[in-house]
């Protein structure tokens, strides 16, 4: 399976960056085959 990450930021909390980088460490917990791509909106 291939998912693809996309977030925006989190005002004041989290940058794109760092929301698509959490989101990829869940899903790499729940989904260990998946295939993950980050794209980070700015």
């Amino acid at each position: 399976m291939r998912v693809l990450i996309a977030p925006q930021e989190f005002k004041s909390t989290l940058t794109a960056r760092e929301a698509s980088q959490a989101i990829a460490r869940g899903l790499r917990r729940a989904l260990p085959d998946a295939e993950l791509d980050l794209l980070p909106v700015a």
